[in-house]
């Protein structure tokens, strides 16, 4: 991230490799990384302005979930932002999913547990945490990953030039396989 912008990071994780590996290849004076028991149990936790939650809800139960958000509720300062990403079950993703699942090692149908849609998402945060309505409003909800990444394989400059074409925040498309929502701390 930009370090003009956000000139504290830290990434969480509860991994230990994770959290080597990561300090290993990416710490510096503006970014570190702990584990998510280590933080939690620090005294000195400063509240975020933005916490990311990339690609990880999807692999998580409902209380797990419910964690996650009570965490950005008490760890958000007034203002900041939580954004998420997930797989949109409303897109090309489940066919995807079926072929990686048949050609690679990986098994989707096992690690994501929690399915998120474009038109389901809102709701379904907001119904997984009793007081997320109260704590947060949604700043925007979208979609990538729709065609970029397929033409980047004929051209990864045309595909670079397409993905910047439409700011994330104005482009609101169902189909994308990727889903991205921004709630802002009230």
């Amino acid at each position: 991230l930009d370090h003009s912008k956000y000139s504290k990071q830290l990434g969480l994780d509860i991994l230990e490799e994770q959290i080597n590996y990561a300090n290993s290849m990416y710490k510096n004076e503006n970014r570190s990384f702990k584990l998510v028991k280590e933080y939690s149990e620090s005294d000195a936790v400063e509240k975020s302005d933005v916490i990311t939650v990339v690609e990880v809800i999807e692999h998580l139960e409902l209380g797990q979930i419910n964690e996650i958000l009570d965490f950005a509720n008490k760890n958000l300062n007034k203002g900041g932002k939580l954004i998420i990403t997930t797989p949109n079950y409303f897109s090309t993703w489940p066919i995807l999913e079926i072929i990686l699942n048949k050609i690679s090692e990986v098994n989707y149908e096992e690690q994501h547990i929690t399915k998120f849609t474009y038109y389901n998402i809102d709701k379904k945060i907001r119904s997984i945490n009793k007081d997320f309505s109260t704590n947060f409003e949604t700043e925007f909800l979208t979609t990538s990953h729709f065609l970029t990444p397929f033409l980047a394989q004929l051209s990864f400059e045309f595909a670079a030039k397409l993905s910047k074409f439409a700011p994330h925040n104005k482009w609101s498309f169902p189909l994308g396989n990727i889903i991205m929502v921004c709630f802002t701390k009230k």
